[in-house]
């Protein structure tokens, strides 16, 4: 507005009322769409907003106060069609016709299920059980049902509360029984009115009812904490044992080949280990793949690397195992020259052995004799 008027004060008050809000206006749909809201909802204004999103809680907070005053106010043609229904006589003067209807209006007040009536000051709620009285709106938030036999209260006033004079607002002082209990109003006046011996009777049977009740409620946790041991022990012992038993085979495939590489790269030496990875594969066939393969798949290079990752001094012209027991070219020439002084017959077979070991394709002999030559 200053801005507008170049910063002059004047002019902007002089302007100031043409520029004022309007009044908050509720629509039917509006005054509709809240009585729903608060039906399902209650005082929970926030909630109510996301059905009426163009009113503010402070308008709705408002016009609640508002609605409710103007709810409980009742129309002349409301009171003289209870007056009819309820066959009062209507020949009081003027002066018992004001208290009659002061006296209906505080009978209006009553709780939609128990029908207890406190007067002006009764302290009914909305909810979406209609009007209930404390100690059933009590009973239905903590228990989400309504009683069975109506309130205590109205019972109490029934049967002589009222002469007694104890209001509604006189029950409401009275103290609450704990949280967790409630008190059956049939039972009570059981208690109260049967003959001897009766109380004694019904106190005794909920008495061994709370003995049961607590007695599976020890076998329940029993059963819980015994599971929860079960549970904590794992599901190994429940799997079913694995059927298929596989055969070692001699034989490589290429996939075979390609996890024997990756396990001298993971598992170096632990040629155990590379057996259990491959699957069909036993230890001796691994140890027969490193001392086949290691030129052809640079094994010694792969073993070297994955020494040095784990801070191992390096090997040095150090041989598998199954070269080391292998006997060398040169002994096996040497034994060959031993067997030619003797006999003829031992010094051939010797010679035809050795020379069949030596050209045998494939084995370590043969690519030891090609190194040497």
């Amino acid at each position: 507005m200053l801005y507008w008027h170049g910063y002059d004060v004047e002019k902007a008050i002089h302007d100031l009322p043409n520029f004022t809000p309007l009044p908050d206006e509720w629509t039917v749909e509006d005054k509709v769409l809240f009585e729903q809201a608060f039906q399902f909802h209650g005082k929970n204004f926030t909630k109510i907003r996301q059905m009426l999103p163009d009113k503010t809680i402070p308008s709705l907070v408002k016009y609640y106060y508002s609605w409710k005053k103007a709810k409980n106010r009742v129309s002349l043609m409301d009171r003289q069609a209870r007056r009819l229904r309820h066959d009062e006589p209507n020949d009081a003067g003027s002066g018992n016709a004001t208290e009659n209807e002061s006296d209906l209006d505080e009978k209006d007040a009553a709780c939609s299920h128990c029908g207890q009536s406190g007067g002006a000051q009764s302290g009914l709620v909305s909810s979406p059980k209609g009007s209930l009285c404390t100690d059933c709106n009590q009973n239905w938030k903590t228990t989400g049902m309504l009683p069975k036999t109506g309130s205590l209260s109205k019972h109490i006033v029934g049967q002589g509360g009222a002469a007694n004079g104890l209001t509604g607002v006189d029950l409401k002082k009275q103290k609450k029984p704990p949280k967790g209990m409630y008190l059956n109003c049939q039972d009570l006046m059981a208690i109260a009115t049967g003959p001897i011996g009766q109380g004694d009777s019904i106190l005794k049977a909920l008495d061994s009812e709370l003995c049961s009740l607590k007695r599976q409620v020890q076998l329940n946790k029993a059963d819980i904490s015994k599971l929860r041991e079960e549970a904590a022990k794992g599901i190994d012992d429940l799997r079913p044992p694995e059927t298929g038993i596989v055969k070692a085979n001699p034989r490589w495939t290429n996939e075979e080949l390609a996890l024997a590489v990756q396990g001298v790269r993971k598992y170096g030496t632990d040629f155990k280990a590379i057996a259990e990875v491959v699957g069909n594969k036993t230890e001796a066939h691994v140890k027969n793949f490193y001392a086949i393969h290691r030129e052809r798949y640079k094994l010694d290079d792969i073993l070297s690397e994955w020494e040095a990752e784990r801070g191992i001094s390096p090997r040095t012209n150090e041989k598998p195992e199954t070269e080391r027991n292998v006997p060398k070219v040169h002994e096996v020439a040497i034994s060959s020259a031993l067997s030619r002084s003797a006999s003829p017959s031992i010094r051939n077979s010797n010679t035809t052995n050795s020379a069949n070991v030596a050209t045998a394709p494939g084995s370590p002999l043969a690519s030891k004799a090609s190194k040497l030559s």
